[in-house]
């Protein structure tokens, strides 16, 4: 270099001839050889002066095109196994989410199996316990047990049973009698059952609605616990009321 009267530039620093040195050997790796074509090198986001402000915004850019992708996954989901779309608006949808990002790395789902067993008998565990301190005012305030005869989706015959105290109900069974008579005899067994279940003398009435297996229902219930008293249900009598 000295011979041929050139000399290295003195605001050339040490750390500038590190990076040419660095951009020439990329380019080196990625050269075409033979084609006659070289690969443009594009230096690193942080060699070409890009502000925090623009590197926030590309990763806000890649972030939303993610939360978009993820969110397509959970379209998916509820709409390839009929999930109805009123079902994200539960709370425990948003725990569900919740728990799944605040969980250990590389969670997987638990199967089939675990959620209709071990799962579901912890939940129901969970659901007792909780009920506990209603059942613990039962004698205090009395119990009236309600039922009502219904159709599900499927045309299928359905009667529940509720057990109403303090204006705090709690749902006791839900009976498909579909293919069976429901005569007041077959009522009058199902909520007798209900009765022994909260206690005899917890019991004070029994409310069901005002069809005639009903009221036999009731006056079976009435004979056999007097100090229970059955009513007819208030608004299917205005019902039948309006539409007489």
């Amino acid at each position: 270099m000295k011979a041929a009267g050139i000399a290295l530039c003195s605001k050339v620093t040490e750390s500038d001839q590190e990076k040419m040195r660095q951009e020439e050997e990329a380019k080196k790796v990625f050269t075409r050889k033979g084609s006659g074509a070289e690969v443009q090198i594009v230096p690193p986001i942080s060699k070409i002066g890009v502000t925090k402000n623009d590197s926030k915004i590309i990763t806000d850019m890649f972030d939303l095109v993610s939360r978009h992708d993820t969110d397509g996954l959970v379209g998916r989901f509820f709409i390839g196994c009929g999930i109805p779309f009123n079902v994200a608006r539960s709370p425990f949808f948003y725990e569900m989410a919740r728990g799944i990002n605040e969980g250990p790395r590389g969670y997987k789902p638990p199967s089939a199996e675990k959620i209709r067993t071990n799962l579901l008998d912890k939940e129901k565990s969970k659901v007792d316990r909780a009920l506990t301190g209603i059942r613990d005012q039962w004698p205090l305030f009395g119990v009236s047990i309600v039922s009502d005869g219904w159709s599900n989706v499927k045309n299928e015959s359905l009667i529940n049973v509720l057990a109403v105290s303090g204006g705090r109900a709690v749902f006791l069974e839900g009976v498909d009698c579909s293919g069976d008579e429901k005569t007041g005899l077959y009522i009058a067994g199902i909520l007798l059952k209900a009765i022994e279940q909260v206690g005899i003398y917890n019991v004070v009435q029994v409310l069901t609605d005002n069809a005639s297996a009903c009221k036999r229902a009731g006056e079976i219930i009435m004979d056999r616990h007097p100090h229970i008293l059955w009513s007819g249900c208030l608004a299917h009598t205005l019902s039948l009321l309006i539409n007489m």
